[in-house]
């Protein structure tokens, strides 16, 4: 079935050859695709292999309790966690890395990877509210860590403890016991003054309140540096206060490498944007396409 009355076709078509318009209509075709996968930001993952690389796996345990919304570490304590641990994660190039985040419950928020774009990203979608258990539970964070822990490599492990040291358990002590049998070390980070400071709540509205106790009160928080010094020592590790990101990612940096002895082979990988060249390509077809639809 043709469309169309064949003479006005023809008229229409003068001085242009079906091929040619064929030509055409592929590249602005080709060139919306391109235009709406720029839009999706597309990344390709490029490996950058090392071979006979000692490396450690590297276990953050972050406080994400209410607690850590204390700005007595500016610009309060959870930021200046995050940032700690990112700017640590940039000289850590052969470790593979995890995140666990605790607060009333414990969560693995990144399995152990040596994607550290992958780490950095989920480090900034941090947030104190981000699990659904309030409360503090340090017990159930190195429960979980003990999970994660792999048996072959016992002392290839640095599990890196970052919090205020508030802890509503009892049973922290008792699991310590436990894990030190297994050679699992657990360098901790204190984070917070002794001074202390309340705790800025952001309500759904926007406004800004203080936490506040039973009886109306607002509640003020303090570094617990105690709890933190003895997990330290019950798993022969060491402690550390937070007084520069300097500092404690030297810290953290010297508590990986010593003593690292497991050689393995390292993928390590970068994302590479792809917009820049998808918005190149559709530049390159509509310009075609221009000077070809030019009498």
């Amino acid at each position: 079935m043709k469309l169309g009355k064949p003479d006005l076709v023809a008229k229409l078509l003068i001085g242009h050859s079906r091929h040619v318009l064929v030509f055409q209509f592929l590249l602005l075709l080709f060139a919306l695709s391109f235009l709406i996968t720029a839009i999706t930001d597309p990344r390709i993952s490029i490996e950058k292999p090392q071979t006979n690389t000692t490396q450690s796996n590297v276990i953050f345990l972050v406080d994400v309790s209410l607690s850590m919304l204390a700005e007595d570490v500016p610009p309060n304590r959870l930021e200046k966690a995050k940032y700690i641990i990112s700017q640590t994660i940039a000289e850590l190039t052969n470790a593979k890395v995890s995140i666990i985040l605790f607060s009333g419950i414990s969560y693995p928020l990144v399995p152990l990877t040596y994607d550290h774009s992958d780490v950095q990203n989920s480090l900034a979608a941090i947030q104190a509210d981000i699990l659904p258990v309030p409360g503090s539970s340090i017990s159930e964070a190195l429960k979980i860590a003990t999970i994660m822990h792999n048996s072959n490599y016992a002392n290839d492990n640095r599990f890196i403890l970052i919090s205020d040291g508030e802890d509503h358990t009892s049973d922290t002590e008792t699991l310590l016991d436990s894990i030190a049998n297994t050679g699992i070390r657990i360098y901790t980070i204190g984070i917070g003054t002794s001074l202390g400071s309340t705790i800025p709540l952001r309500r759904s509205s926007g406004k800004l309140v203080l936490k506040t106790d039973a009886s109306g009160l607002p509640v003020k928080t303090h570094l617990k540096a105690d709890v933190l010094k003895m997990i330290a020592e019950r798993t022969g590790a060491e402690y550390i206060t937070v007084h520069t990101t300097k500092g404690a990612v030297e810290f953290i940096r010297k508590a990986v490498v010593q003593n690292s002895t497991q050689e393995a082979y390292i993928t390590a990988y970068y994302h590479r944007p792809l917009f820049q060249w998808l918005i190149g390509a559709t530049l390159l077809l509509l310009l075609t396409e221009f000077f070809i639809s030019k009498p």
